[in-house]
């Protein structure tokens, strides 16, 4: 699921110049899961960087994600001028088999 969070019109002109909201963008809930915790897809178990089906369902959401943001970053009055982060994926867990083996986790923990 993709969540795209727009920011809201000024609750008054005295309010808006002390108000700033900044937006961090990313794909939460990878298809299959990018880690363990409950909050990161459905499945039982993390499956998303051993499952080439997997990985070409999260590469299509998140090059839709970025085409909608390209789009919304080039009108006339850009609609998130406000964005100052866009994360591919959020709380990676790396460390299955086929990504200790191979020697590119990037995740603090060693590959057990």
């Amino acid at each position: 699921m993709i969540s795209i969070l727009l920011p809201l019109p000024p609750l008054s002109p005295l309010l808006s110049p002390a108000v700033v909201v900044t937006l961090f963008i990313d794909l939460h809930a990878a298809p299959g899961k990018q880690n363990a915790d409950s909050h990161s897809g459905t499945s039982n178990h993390t499956n998303f960087f051993n499952d080439p089906h997997n990985l070409r369902r999260g590469l299509y959401a998140i090059s839709s994600l970025t085409h909608l943001l390209s789009t919304l970053f080039r009108v006339p009055e850009p609609l998130l001028n406000n964005v100052i982060c866009i994360e591919l994926l959020n709380e990676l867990a790396l460390q299955t088999t086929r990504f200790c083996e191979s020697g590119t986790s990037t995740s603090s923990q060693k590959c057990e």
